[in-house]
């Protein structure tokens, strides 16, 4: 569910840049019109949904986990009858939506910093035409809006991309077991 808030929050902030930029431009009407906030309220959605819908179609549900234990191994009726227990997803299942959820991040992060660098160009080329002051409240404006892209997918978003780049590429370590328990 993480993944999901990260990439709801990056698409925000995303969308924070782009209206930053319209206004660079003096083209704010893009995103005010009603395509404009169709766009901003559909975008968000559509960005987590590949991955929002692996999960609901592959994960299992506690239910269906729960019998599956109950049939498998019956002897632990007694155990489990009187004790809470959870369960590892199956890496075969937890793999393909890492990935899908990788992909999202650095799609994410290769559209902000477009962005970013589109409105720092467009920035400089208008330095002329604006006050010292004016620019270089354009250009905290702007650092602040990065730090807040940034944070969060660094503390959050690069470690998942980390662990599912590394469990794709060795299938055979337990990744979770060998670095989860030092």
């Amino acid at each position: 569910m993480l993944i999901f808030l990260l990439g709801f929050c990056g698409m925000s902030i995303l969308l924070c840049f782009l209206y930053r930029l319209a206004a660079i431009y003096n083209r704010e009407e893009l995103l005010t019109s009603p395509a404009g906030l169709a766009l901003s309220i559909l975008i968000h959605p559509i960005y987590s949904l590949p991955a929002f819908a692996y999960y609901l179609w592959v994960f299992p549900s506690q239910q269906q986990v729960t019998d599956y234990i109950h049939t498998t191994f019956p002897q632990l009726e007694p155990f489990l009858s009187t004790h809470n227990c959870s369960i590892t997803v199956p890496l075969r299942i937890m793999l393909p939506f890492a990935l899908i959820a990788a992909v999202l991040i650095l799609l994410l992060v290769a559209m902000g910093v477009g962005v970013m660098v589109l409105t720092f160009r467009k920035m400089g080329s208008m330095k002329g035409l604006m006050s010292q002051r004016t620019y270089r409240l354009h250009r905290m404006l702007s650092i602040s809006l990065i730090l807040q892209f940034a944070i969060p997918l660094t503390m959050v978003g690069m470690p998942y991309v980390l662990w599912a780049v590394l469990t794709y590429f060795n299938r055979g370590i337990d990744i979770s077991r060998d670095w989860g328990n030092g």
